[in-house]
């Protein structure tokens, strides 16, 4: 076995290290749901030795007394021997990837209990802009992984709509709801499955995207237009009425239809 200065040696060669204490059959999982389990196994064995599940990278950069914790508990009897437990002690578990394709059926599994609250109709109007958001992501940077989503294709994704917005295509806003729905998704799925994974799509708000003001805009009726008062009619009792269009309302309550 090479031996190392754990204390001096950069991150690198303490994975390279660490990797060379790690039993060749440690499990992997082979898809989606087997990973999944695999890294259960991995927590609650790891868990099982009073030491917290971390992949091989991150343990590398763990204070050096907590490193000298993971090769001791590995010490005791034939543990070094046991691949399940080596793995779960010096990260050798890899993280389940999910494919873009694949994120809105964790995302419902993840939302299962809110789920259970909706009626047909309105769990088709949750899923379908949600659905509309990932198939234009993955058209724009391809049906990439979860865990190897880059900044660089954020930055892509962004300008595609930076440029039809430009080109008056589409509202920022539009933008905006798509970039909610792919956030909220990761978000909800790392979190399920405790991935801790990078927030790569912070800050990706388009600009110019801000709510219009109720004393800037209220909802008319093409049906039976009226002008809407502050006082006396409120702007939002025009938005239970069929037929709606955007007018300019005057900060003194008067209105146009120009």
């Amino acid at each position: 076995m090479p031996t190392i200065d754990l204390a001096t040696a950069p991150a690198g060669s303490r994975t390279s290290w660490i990797l060379t204490l790690r039993h060749p059959g440690g499990r992997r999982g082979q898809g989606t749901r087997d990973a999944t389990v695999a890294l259960e196994e991995a927590r609650h064995r790891a868990h099982a030795l009073q030491l917290t599940y971390r992949r091989v990278d991150d343990v590398a950069r763990e204070a050096l007394a907590e490193i000298l914790r993971r090769i001791d508990a590995l010490a005791v009897g034939d543990r070094r021997h046991d691949p399940a437990t080596a793995a779960a002690t010096l990260g050798g578990v890899d993280l389940p990837e999910i494919k873009l394709s694949g994120l809105c059926d964790e995302f419902e599994v993840a939302k299962k209990t809110t789920i259970a609250k909706m009626s047909a109709g309105q769990f088709k109007k949750w899923k379908n802009g949600k659905k509309h958001a990932i198939e234009l992501l993955i058209t724009v940077i391809g049906d990439k992984a979860n865990t190897r989503l880059t900044r660089d294709d954020v930055l892509k994704y962004t300008d595609h709509w930076i440029e039809r917005v430009v080109d008056g295509e589409v509202l920022a806003a539009t933008a905006n709801r798509d970039l909610t729905h792919i956030t909220g998704m990761l978000s909800a799925v790392s979190k399920r499955h405790r991935l801790n994974l990078d927030r790569v799509f912070a800050g990706a708000r388009l600009e110019g995207d801000a709510p219009p003001s109720i004393y800037q805009f209220c909802l008319f009726t093409i049906s039976n237009p009226f002008a809407c008062n502050s006082s006396s009619m409120p702007c939002a009792k025009c938005a239970h009425s069929s037929g709606l269009i955007q007018c300019g309302l005057l900060q003194s309550g008067s209105s146009s239809l120009g």
